[in-house]
């Protein structure tokens, strides 16, 4: 079945007037519709159920398979396009069904809510691919659905200051896995630009260009506050890429869950912090196994990285003149007195402060939400370049590695463990001079480990290009334990592995 050049127009008034409306087991399969105009008159407001739509879809049995719809434009009062199951989660076998379904080089036109709106629904491989979408909708898209393969391409919407990029999650307590958002755009937004909750897994989001307006939220949201039960589905094993984040009121990029990697993103301007990760329920497992890795985060008012949870690897990135570095803490204790961080990798990161220094570069903090909080305790810090704050480093951990690092030009204190954090410490071979008598360097068994030299930077300016490079004269060069990486024993401290030396895979994750 074939339609081309066709406009469906629905009546002047009433919630049900779309342009074309597909209801109970009503089933469209091998159709395809071209430049067609789908388009809703009515100025009623549906705030509930949304149902002035230029395609509306609705109720339990309706389907839609193997479709396309190309260069077609779909208006509405309060939804553009509305594949829903009358906003009412009913769960499996009660909701309509898209399987198998293109909608490319297309325009959503909506005046209220959503640009596109797929909410209780089931199915599998729909596509959207390079739609714009217009007007003024509250969200550019909405997706509540149980089902895999839903793809999001180059899709782009600007907010006008007063709208939320994207909500993706899934119906009731499924898990819906391998989704794709690729190359797309939410621009000049007042919420969150991009809000992926429960349950999602094994999906990408890659390309993307999130920016924030004023009295926005975060940019990114991975978000499972809605596993409420030990047996609740969590969002996992995601992977966020290659994507540009700025201006955004709250967080960069805030993330609860597991195994899911933050790489390659730039993320400036943001009025929290740059990436937090956050382990904040005893109703959920533990928040681990996220790689940060790669990324240059700047400008932001809070602090670069916010570590919570285990056996994170946080490395390779560069971050500049933000509030604060990297902060390692418990989000909770779920022991009492037991720290629930422990067992993460800081590694090979760029932490620069300011010129006029302040604030924390690297800390292990206590979280002041926490009574009698202990504090985190065996993390892994090896070969970071801590500049230009007031505080460099400080930990109070024990059973710590602290190696290969280079600490210096802080004017407070350069490296700093508390006496807390001499238990079971592993440290030297780092850069660190002492600027004040009152803290450890926790190496005082072996100095010969350790130099106190200036570390002779190329360029200690950030967007030079040999920013943090080590100097022909650098004493920090081949200077660093192997820490088992390589044989030949040829080891600089700090970020960047410089001269003969060089081993260009650690100058990326």
């Amino acid at each position: 079945m074939r339609f081309t050049n066709c406009s469906f127009t629905g009546a002047p008034t009433g919630t049900q007037s779309a342009g074309f409306f597909l209801e109970q087991t009503s089933i469209i399969t091998n159709a395809t519709f071209e430049n067609c105009q789908f388009t809703c008159r009515s100025t009623t407001d549906d705030t509930l159920e949304k149902r002035t739509a230029g395609f509306l879809m609705e109720d339990q049995g309706t389907t839609i398979s193997n479709a396309g719809f190309t260069n077609c434009t779909f208006s509405g009062k309060n939804t553009a396009l509305a594949w829903q199951r009358w906003q009412i989660q009913n769960g499996p076998a009660d909701f309509p069904i898209v399987t198998n379904v293109l909608v490319k080089d297309c325009t959503m036109l909506s005046a209220s809510d959503r640009g596109i709106s797929l909410h209780y629904l089931e199915g599998s491989n729909a596509v959207f691919h390079n739609v714009a979408i217009q007007g003024s909708p509250a969200v550019g898209i909405y997706a509540d659905v149980n089902g895999n393969g839903f793809k999001f391409i180059n899709v782009s919407y600007d907010g006008g200051g007063a709208a939320q990029g994207a909500y993706l999650a899934t119906s009731l307590n499924f898990e819906s896995a391998n989704w794709l958002m690729r190359g797309c755009s939410f621009t000049n937004l007042s919420g969150i630009g991009l809000h992926i909750r429960n349950a999602l897994k094994t999906s990408t989001f890659e390309n993307l260009t999130l920016t924030g307006a004023a009295g926005s939220s975060h940019g990114i949201f991975v978000d499972d506050s809605l596993a409420t039960t030990p047996s609740s589905k969590h969002v996992s094993t995601l992977t966020i890429r290659n994507s540009i984040i700025s201006g955004f009121g709250g967080d960069g990029v805030r993330v609860n869950g597991n195994s899911h990697t933050i790489r390659d993103c730039t993320i400036t301007g943001a009025g929290g912090h740059g990436v937090n990760l956050l382990d904040e329920s005893t109703l959920r497992p533990v928040a681990s196994l996220v790689q940060c890795v790669s990324n240059t985060i700047t400008d932001c008012a809070g602090t670069g990285v916010v570590v919570e949870g285990q056996t994170h690897t946080i490395g390779y990135n560069t971050l500049l003149r933000n509030g604060e570095g990297i902060r390692v803490r418990n989000g909770i204790l779920r022991t009492a007195g037991q720290a629930s961080n422990k067992s993460n990798t800081i590694i090979r990161n760029a932490i620069y402060g300011s010129s006029i220094p302040s604030g924390s570069g690297l800390w292990e903090a206590r979280n002041p939400a926490i009574t009698n909080d202990p504090g985190p305790n065996t993390n892994t810090y090896l070969n970071n370049t801590v500049t230009d704050w007031a505080v460099g480093t400080e930990f109070r951990g024990f059973s710590n590695r602290i190696q290969n690092n280079i600490f210096f030009f802080n004017t407070v204190t350069n490296f700093r463990v508390l006496p807390s954090g001499l238990s079971a410490l592993r440290a030297g071979w780092n850069c660190a001079p002492r600027v004040s008598g009152n803290q450890f360097d926790g190496i005082a068994i072996d100095y010969s480990k350790d130099i106190w030299y200036n570390p002779g930077f190329s360029s200690r300016t950030p967007g030079d290009p040999d920013f943090y490079f080590l100097g022909p004269l650098s004493p920090c060069r081949d200077r660093g334990t192997t820490n088992g990486l390589v044989a030949d024993g040829h080891t600089d401290l700090g970020c960047i592995e410089s001269g003969a030396s060089e081993v260009a895979s650690w100058r990326r994750f």
